[in-house]
């Protein structure tokens, strides 16, 4: 991607390196059509710059690294917040926010037998195998 000078805003697919003078080819050329020159300026990502977890996971995993460099550090007077914010709050967050990200009409993700008759309410009414409800007295 094109960061400054001729070709900005521009990107390309890095086909090959040449190692032996740091050049990179890319047969398709900048998106923009543009030739790069001494005045361009550029960073080199990789094709997939996205974190698998989502966005909605960034709180729990910065709190889980932060907890990590905080045990590492081995040093006891040092105060134990990120621990302790990762396992009370970004953890059980994470956990919240990954049972709603499941669609409502997904249904049960069981192994094993389905379960045949389960209880609706109080009392003695429940559903058979059939689907039909049934009240004992």
């Amino acid at each position: 991607r094109m960061v400054a000078g001729t070709g900005i805003g521009d990107y390309a697919t890095v086909d090959d390196l040449l190692k032996s003078s740091g050049t990179f080819l890319f047969n398709a050329g900048l998106s923009g059509g543009t030739t790069p020159d001494t005045t361009s300026k550029y960073i080199v990502e990789p094709a997939a710059n996205l974190c698998p977890a989502g966005h909605q996971f960034d709180d729990a995993i910065e709190a889980a690294c932060l907890a990590r460099a905080e045990m590492e550090s081995q040093d006891e007077h040092m105060d134990t917040f990120w621990t302790d914010y990762y396992h009370k709050k970004a953890l059980r967050n994470a956990f919240t926010v990954d049972a709603r990200s499941a669609p409502r009409t997904l249904g049960p993700m069981l192994d094993g037998l389905p379960i045949i008759g389960k209880r609706i309410g109080d009392g003695f009414t429940y559903v058979d195998s059939d689907g039909v409800s049934v009240v004992q007295p």
